[in-house]
């Protein structure tokens, strides 16, 4: 661990070095020949789970969620409440307050923790404060939900929860049919309101978590925890996790982006590899966050992610319906809302994905870019400078690679040709072009956690691990 101001609030863990101890070791024979058979005998640990790791987690995200509700709370009885949204009132309080409360947030609230860890540092310090930014643009531009504005307790559960909350939904083919089979009733009776286990619900309340659909939660959790362990155990002999190989040089940031890597196979190969394991710990820690979520309230969280990867039909449905769902809600709310209300829907999904990259930069620099918090702090850095320096800049050309990927689907997803064919085309095969759509410049975007050496190393104690176990001779 890194020696800090003593003066300064500082986790007792802060799980960036990972000295767990085998809970078991085994060996594995390894033969080979040379002149004759000779047998090697490799010897292996079973790492387990740092329940510590996560219960940390959880507090800072339990720390941030408090603070969400006081500025929910806030914007509630500022904006929200006297139907002040899109006048001098709310952009003054919106952009000129709060907005740049959530930026400076990260870095203070990293400070005085004292947090090098950069898997906590990307999860509390980046995509949660991010979420209530865009929250926040929401109740500016008049984009919050209407069930949020029924009492300041339905808005601060709304701004403040992470992740969003299952609410109850309109089903518009029963309704049909039940205004086609009651025309002469009161109109009140299919007014805002649903039937779930014949009980009348209200749009837009959340819905309780049964027991069974808690443990279910867990149960996916744990096989998440697993699944992920194991690919991590499989890909961290590889140097910047390339199990196919031909990888840069250490240190040699130019030849990342050489045009001559577009040229070798390995380069898609390690791609998908790469963003399938990157895919895997946004969903098991967001598993993670929604089971903690349903324990401590009570109700259903939405899923975050729905297996983009392996089940995606088209550029609109892994990022609309499959990716990382949190931010695909803040963003479709706080920005392209409001974008479209002004502009065509191809400026609202340019802009959309513009501010995507943006705030992809921004958590680069917060995660790796250590030197910034020194300037907002106005402090000397008390821990050393890391190794790894990000290239900017390379996150929105991955965004905008993106858009342009959706603006095709548009332009040409309707036509009879592409209709035809997609209708035909197994799934698989589907999702294996669209996939590979976007593998060409996914190192654009995965460069960063890769090569930093650190980013997945700092997660590593809280998954279970097999590791090879090394002997001083």
């Amino acid at each position: 661990m890194t020696n800090r101001d003593p003066t300064i609030f500082a986790l007792p863990h802060n799980s960036v070095t990972d000295d767990r101890e085998p809970l078991f070791t085994f060996y594995v024979p390894n033969t080979f020949t040379v002149d004759g058979t000779t047998t090697s005998v490799n010897e292996y640990g079973f790492l387990g789970i740092s329940i510590i790791f996560w219960i940390e987690l959880l507090g800072m995200f339990l720390i941030t969620i408090v603070v969400a509700a006081i500025i929910g709370l806030l914007l509630y009885w500022i904006i929200m409440q006297p139907k002040q949204t899109e006048t001098t009132k709310a952009y003054l309080i919106g952009w000129g307050l709060i907005i740049p409360f959530w930026i400076a947030y990260p870095f203070i609230f990293c400070h005085y923790l004292g947090i090098t860890n950069n898997i906590f540092k990307f999860l509390v310090g980046g995509v949660a404060p991010i979420a209530y930014f865009f929250r926040t643009t929401e109740c500016i531009y008049g984009f919050a939900p209407l069930y949020t504005t029924r009492s300041a307790q339905e808005f601060v559960f709304y701004y403040a929860s992470f992740p969003i909350v299952a609410r109850v939904k309109r089903n518009r083919k029963q309704q049909e049919e039940d205004e086609n089979q009651n025309q002469n009733k009161n109109k009140n009776d299919t007014n805002n309101k649903e039937a779930i286990n014949g009980v009348k619900k209200i749009i837009g309340d959340p819905i309780k978590c049964t027991f069974s659909k808690t443990m279910s939660h867990l149960c996916r959790f744990i096989g998440w925890l697993f699944l992920l362990g194991a690919l991590q155990s499989i890909l961290n002999p590889h140097r910047y996790f390339g199990f196919f190989g031909h990888m840069p040089q250490h240190g040699d940031k130019e030849s990342w982006y050489a045009l001559e890597r577009f040229l070798t196979w390995q380069l898609y190969a390690n791609s998908a590899a790469q963003a399938l394991f990157f895919q895997l710990y946004i969903t098991t820690y967001c598993e993670a966050l929604i089971f903690a979520f349903t324990v401590l309230t009570g109700f259903e969280a939405e899923p975050a992610m729905d297996n983009p990867m392996l089940r995606s039909e088209s550029p609109s449905d892994f990022w609309g319906r499959r990716w990382n769902l949190i931010v695909h809600t803040v963003l479709k709310n706080g920005v392209y809302k409001p974008t479209r209300k002004y502009f065509s829907r191809t400026t609202a999904v340019l802009t959309t994905f513009l501010t995507s990259g943006i705030f992809h930069e921004w958590i680069l620099m917060f995660v790796f870019g250590s030197d910034f918090s020194t300037i907002i702090m106005g402090q000397q850095q008390q821990q050393p400078q890391p190794l790894y320096k990000p290239v900017y800049g390379s996150a929105i050309v991955f965004f905008l690679w993106q858009a342009l990927l959706i603006g095709l689907e548009f332009t040409l997803g309707g036509s009879t040709v592409v209709r035809n064919v997609s209708k035909i085309m197994p799934r698989p095969v589907k999702t294996a072009f669209i996939v590979g759509m976007g593998v060409p410049l996914a190192h654009f975007f995965l460069e960063p956690y890769i090569r930093s050496e650190s980013f997945f190393v700092h997660g590593a104690a809280g998954l279970p691990m097999i590791v090879p176990i090394i002997r001083k001779k």
